[in-house]
C-alpha cells in the first residue's frame, strides 16, 4: 500500500501543489487522483485485452499516449486497436532493481520568502537607494 501511495505521489507530482487556497488544493488533489484512476482503468482494460497483468504495463507511456491529442485524430482508430496497442506497452522484468531514496527536486538558489511580499519590496527598495 505504501509503495502505491509513493508511486502516485511521484508520478503525479503531488509533493507540490500549485494552488494556494485550501479548497483549491483539495480540488487539485481530487482532480489529479481522478485522472490517475482513469488512466489506471484504461490500463486495466488494455491489460485484459492484451492478456497481461495491469502492473506490467507502463503508466507513463499510457498516460502520454492518452494525452496526445493527435492520437485521437488518426483515421480508422477504434477502441480495440487502441487497447491492443496499450496492452503491448509491457515493462520488461528487471530483477534486483531498486531505487535509492534521494531528493530529486532541485534546490533553489534563492532564499525562501518568510515575510509578506509588500514588506520585502520595501526592504529591497531601501537597499537600492
Amino acid at each position: 500500500m505504501e509503495l502505491d501511495i509513493r508511486h502516485i505521489k511521484q508520478t503525479l507530482n503531488l509533493d507540490h501543489f500549485r494552488c494556494k487556497s485550501p479548497p483549491m488544493v483539495e480540488r487539485e488533489f481530487w482532480v489529479t487522483l481522478l485522472g490517475y484512476n482513469l488512466v489506471r482503468k484504461v490500463m486495466c482494460e488494455a491489460a485484459h485485452f492484451g492478456g497481461v497483468l495491469p502492473r506490467r504495463l507502463s503508466f507513463t507511456r499510457t498516460c502520454a499516449l492518452l494525452l496526445d491529442l493527435r492520437l485521437w485524430l488518426l483515421p480508422g482508430l477504434d477502441l480495440e486497436s487502441l487497447l491492443g496497442y496499450l496492452g503491448s506497452l509491457v515493462v520488461p522484468h528487471r530483477p534486483g532493481r531498486f531505487e535509492p531514496r534521494v531528493l530529486k527536486r532541485r534546490q533553489h538558489r534563492y532564499p525562501m520568502m518568510k515575510i509578506p511580499r509588500r514588506k520585502l519590496k520595501q526592504i529591497e527598495s531601501r537597499k537600492l537607494s
